[in-house]
Parts: C-alpha cells; structure tokens; sequence
C-alpha cells in the first residue's frame, strides 16, 4: 500500500528518485578531486550522444516537484526519470549512452530555469557542474507554481557521478 506522507508526494515518487540518485560511497574521491585530476577534461557537445540530434531537454514543470539528481545509466532508469519529468521519453536511451537529470524542486513564478553548466570527467569519475536562472529583479513573471529540470545525455560510464551546484 502506498500513503503520502502529508508530503503531498507518495512515497513511491521518492522511492523512484531514490532509485536513481548515484550514492557516494565512502572513499570515493570528491568533486574537487575529479575535476582537479591532472587527466581531467571536459565533455564537449560533439562528444554527447543524441537522439535525432538532440543530447538535452528542459522544462519548467517536473512531475517530480522536488530539488533532485539523478543517473539513469539503462533503459529502466531513462524510463524512471522521464517518469519524474512527466512526459514520455523521447526514444529509447541510446546503446553506450546515460543520462543525468537535475530537478530543481518548486519555484513561486515563472522565470526560473536549470542548465548543466559543463561536465568534467577524469579516471577519478565525472563531474556535473549545473546552475540554477533566476528571474530579473522586477521582471514580469506569471504567479504560477512551476519545477524547472533539465536532462543530459552522456557518454556510457560506470564513475560515480558529483552534481555541483554554481553559484
């Protein structure tokens, strides 16, 4: 059986993300150590996977409606996190290939966005460097609840994966 917990989100909604999200172990190297590796280098457009050439979505209305990471590394987990965006996918996740989604949670108005800023990658894992849009002081927004994301295809990768918040 499955009861919100006055969350106003069902448990099975975080069991998902939960089921997505990379874990860091203790003793992985840590998102300073990645990306300062004297072999570490950014992923570049050209070396993203697409689907029908396109390598990333966005959207201002997550189904999910809450601040998440995630790594969906097969077909079940790109399954799970178009789940959390509320749409269905566009094609199945390509041979070789992961995705990385960055769910910003709940924002008041209109005007916010999330962008995957670079990926950093090196023999230690994989950095995801993402900042969150805000609206202009004094622009004209809509009073409307909104949950911006983003997702990103990536080279196929067995690393463990840092997000990193920019501020």
């Amino acid at each position: 059986m499955i009861r919100s917990m006055g969350l106003g989100m069902p448990i099975v909604t975080a069991a998902l993300a939960l089921g997505l999200s990379g874990c860091v172990a203790g003793g992985s190297p840590s998102a300073e150590q990645v990306a300062a590796a004297p072999n570490s280098r950014v992923i570049s457009a050209e070396e993203r996977p697409t689907i029908e050439g396109q390598s990333s979505w966005s959207g201002n209305l997550a189904a999910a409606g809450m601040d998440l990471t995630s790594v969906a590394r097969d077909e079940r987990g790109w399954l799970i996190l178009w789940q959390l965006i509320g749409e269905e996918p566009p094609a199945d996740l390509p041979d070789d290939t992961m995705a990385v989604g960055v769910f910003l949670g709940a924002r008041p108005t209109d005007g916010y966005s999330v962008g995957i800023n670079e990926v950093v990658s090196s023999d230690n894992g994989m950095v995801v460097r993402y900042s969150e849009n805000e609206p202009a002081v004094g622009a004209d927004v809509a009073d409307a609840v909104i949950a911006p994301y983003t997702v990103m295809l990536l080279p196929e990768s067995a690393d463990v994966v840092h997000f990193e918040r920019l501020r």
